[in-house]
């Protein structure tokens, strides 16, 4: 038996060696070392592709005697189930794709498809000929098997030399903000993120909507709105980052964000230099956001980092068959409507939290409230006059994206003239886009709504392209006696994972 496996093993060398190309090609392009999964899970994965080879080999033995035929017979299924994606990436290079290519629902591709299951076909006719030489065919795809490999391991250690991960080394925002006597009566601060809420001129020029009304409102009730403003970066969670903390993330441009990354940066978002500062000074802090802001978890919406088994399967042949199989089961679309009414519930209490907390809204204790609202985020989950919209077919539909701008504006006007009417100290109030709707490319992606309050109007230090990483620097000068210097305005446009 341990002969038989042994021979097994050394006719399957390039087979193996195909799953080592696979796990290392997972590797640099970002799946494997970009996520948070143990390594000993990724190696029980490959351990049970090692074996359900073996056994493919073994059953193929039944009824090929040639070891060499059935070694390649078993690297070709190998082939086509691990590296399917990579193939049709391949193939759509040389044969881009096509409106005749969405077809079949858009679950796989197929004109790739159809040059693989071709291949296929005549690689299959090759094989089942009574050919001389397999053992040398066998011998050659073993070494082009290896020197494929080599590369990857090549290539992986330069991308991992290079790759700039958000540690804590170069991205823990230094303490800008010193702790300095007030002369003057602490402000009461309201932040609102308004999740890819973006210009108005890109309303007006990409979704032919006109946001004059609520300019003109903003503006009767002496707030500065920062017209040419962009965000410093065009996804949330880095924007969030370097807004609370006033400081850059020491990233280049078109970097990739791992999930390792944004895990990181949550964590500077739970323990932000604004928060600290204004605790400092005798700050009561209250938020509605979906990270662990204050210590707080928000119990209707939660952020999920958890890929698991879902990113393996991804990258084989299964893909295409399990997003149909998911897409079409009704449990899939009972989860789908869920997750709708939780971005309801969470939107709904994002905009009622203020109203929510009146009595301390008038209490003289100096307060910061912080709410990140989704309204203008997909799923959209409100008609123009607030009522419910659920339903799966229509939640992403960009055309529905100025009816929740507007439903947010409505809501938004309510809570300010509360805010401007109650508030037990003089407050300060910005509305800030976290970045764009990302319907529009990349461009439209950065601009922003961006708009301020001050309560002594006096706005000599805000300017037109002003973006969220000099807000607090401007205020905590302007009214905690800092001597902050403002930052570049830069902007970055970044990704999420492989892209």
């Amino acid at each position: 038996m341990k002969k038989q496996l042994k021979t097994g093993l050394f006719y399957l060398s390039h087979t193996y060696l195909l799953i080592l190309l696979f796990l290392f090609s997972l590797f640099r392009q970002g799946p494997l070392y970009d996520i948070d999964i143990p390594y000993f899970r990724w190696s029980w994965y490959a351990s049970v592709v090692a074996v359900i080879t073996l056994g493919v080999y073994y059953l193929l033995r039944l009824f090929i005697k040639d070891k060499y035929k059935a070694s390649l017979f078993t690297s070709l299924i190998v082939i086509n189930f691990l590296f399917y994606k990579n193939l049709v990436q391949f193939i759509n290079v040389i044969y881009p794709r096509t409106e005749l290519n969405q077809f079949a629902d858009n679950y796989f591709d197929l004109v790739p498809t159809l040059f693989i299951v071709i291949i296929n076909i005549l690689v299959i006719g090759l094989l089942s000929k009574q050919l001389a030489g397999l053992k040398h065919v066998a011998g050659y795809l073993t070494l082009l098997v290896a020197f494929f490999l080599m590369n990857e391991i090549v290539q992986l250690g330069i991308a991992l030399k290079h790759k700039k991960y958000v540690s804590l080394e170069n991205v823990t925002p230094q303490p800008v903000i010193a702790t300095v006597p007030l002369t003057a009566k602490q402000p009461d601060i309201y932040y609102f993120i308004a999740d890819s809420y973006t210009s108005n001129e890109s309303l007006k020029k990409y979704f032919e909507f006109d946001n004059i009304q609520f300019c003109q409102f903003l503006k009767q009730n002496g707030f500065y709105i920062a017209d040419k403003a962009k965000a410093n970066y065009n996804i949330t969670i880095p924007s969030i980052t370097s807004s609370l903390n006033s400081s850059y993330l020491g990233i280049d441009n078109k970097a990739k964000f791992t999930l390792k990354d944004l895990l990181k940066m949550c964590a500077f978002i739970n323990q932000n230099q604004l928060v600290r500062y204004l605790k400092e000074q005798g700050y009561a802090i209250y938020s509605w956001n979906i990270y662990d802001f204050n210590n707080k978890k928000n119990e209707d919406f939660t952020i999920n980092l958890n890929p698991g088994f879902r990113t393996f399967i991804d990258y084989t042949i299964l893909a295409p068959l399990s997003s149909y199989i998911k897409s079409k089961s009704s449990h899939t679309q009972l989860k789908r409507l869920q997750d709708i009414n939780k971005f309801y519930l969470y939107n709904t209490h994002s905009l009622e939290f203020i109203l929510k907390h009146r009595k301390v809204l008038r209490s003289s204790q100096p307060k910061l409230f912080f709410i990140h609202s989704l309204v203008t985020h997909p799923p959209f989950v409100f008609t123009p006059s607030g009522k419910k919209l659920i339903d799966k077919n229509l939640n992403d539909n960009p055309k529905l994206y100025p009816h929740q701008i507007a439903y947010f504006n409505k809501q938004l006007q309510t809570i300010i003239k509360l805010i401007l009417a109650e508030s037990g100290n003089p407050p300060i109030i910005v509305i800030q886009g976290d970045h764009g709707s990302h319907f529009k490319g990349l461009e439209e992606s950065q601009t922003i709504l961006n708009a301020y309050y001050f309560p002594d109007k006096n706005y000599q230090n805000l300017y037109p392209s002003i973006s969220p990483v000099n807000t607090f620097r401007v205020i905590c000068n302007q009214y905690f006696n800092t001597d902050l210097p403002l930052l570049p305005d830069k902007h970055y446009q970044v990704f999420y994972g492989t892209k």
